[in-house]
């Protein structure tokens, strides 16, 4: 797993108390070969620590436990090295189960034995990726994806991606041909817009992160009319990239392509207020993607 599954849910899941002992691992890696094959031996070797441990409250069926479990740890990240390789490891083991988390970070080799497993890398790491959330938005379809440094990943559950079950599939060409008004003339297309508004802020509730919008003019304009979720952070208007192939949506759809979706209040001549243009969003020095 990679910092952009960090949630709140799931740091609280992870630092609830344990039977002791638990074991929270971190290391450095290396993400080119061959250096990264040192990797998984290197956690497998890290069995020594915990075999080596003399703490009369670790029995011994516990012990192979997390042995057991330790080596299954190092097994799957030498199965996807080139996969998942990035600077930093962090792997949480217990006698039941073991997570293997993949950071943008260096970390020091580290073991701990505790009753809860440790989590400041990976908040540490979550909060240096500067994560926010793409919302694809069209009258028919919306895909939601997590951005992370320099990853961007389609958010597959929570309502999401979400595709309108009324409208008709050949609109376009009764638009043409004057047979039909705009599909965002219609009922069916704001409650389509209503529903992926609902499921957004849910997923934003859990995971509060900068929100970008990109769509048509129309699609982003009826979305915010209808929708309760808080301005976002910038928005795009640009079409075609609901269905956001995997290899394309990063270079297309980086916050600092954005434009600023709440226009600044500027005094014109005679103390007039007019609304400025807005304006694209870059990135400074020491300033998060979208200023989040």
């Amino acid at each position: 797993m990679k910092t952009d599954a960090v949630t709140a849910d799931t740091l609280r899941d992870l630092r609830t108390t344990r039977p002791y002992p638990v074991v929270t691992l971190s290391m450095p890696t290396h993400r080119r070969e061959p250096d990264n094959a040192q990797d998984g031996v290197r956690l497998r070797n890290s069995s020594a620590t915990l075999r080596s441990a003399s703490d009369p409250k670790i029995s011994r069926a516990h012990r192979t436990a997390l042995l057991q479990q330790l080596q299954r740890a190092a097994t799957d990240l030498t199965l996807h090295l080139s996969d998942d390789a990035l600077h930093g490891l962090v792997v949480f083991v217990s006698t039941a189960e073991y997570q293997v988390w993949h950071l943008h970070r260096q970390v020091p080799y580290r073991v701990v034995l505790s009753d809860t497993y440790v989590t400041r890398n990976l908040v540490a790491a979550k909060a240096q990726a500067h994560p926010y959330w793409v919302l694809a938005i069209a009258a028919d379809r919306a895909t939601l994806w997590h951005g992370s440094g320099g990853t961007l990943r389609e958010h597959e559950g929570d309502g999401f991606p979400s595709t309108s079950q009324g409208l008709d599939w050949d609109v376009q060409h009764k638009e043409r041909v004057g047979d039909q008004d705009s599909v965002f003339s219609g009922q069916d297309t704001r409650q389509f817009l209503r529903t992926v508004d609902t499921s957004l802020a849910a997923v934003l509730a859990a995971d509060p992160c900068p929100l970008f919008l990109l769509g048509l003019p129309e699609a982003v304009t009826m979305f915010q009319e209808v929708g309760t979720t808080p301005a976002p952070d910038g928005v795009a208007l640009k079409g075609g990239l609901r269905w956001c192939p995997r290899a394309r949506c990063p270079g297309r759809s980086r916050p600092d392509t954005c434009r600023r979706s709440s226009p600044r209040v500027r005094r014109g001549r005679g103390g007039a207020r007019r609304r400025s243009q807005p304006q694209a969003i870059r990135r400074g020095p020491g300033r998060s993607l979208g200023g989040g």
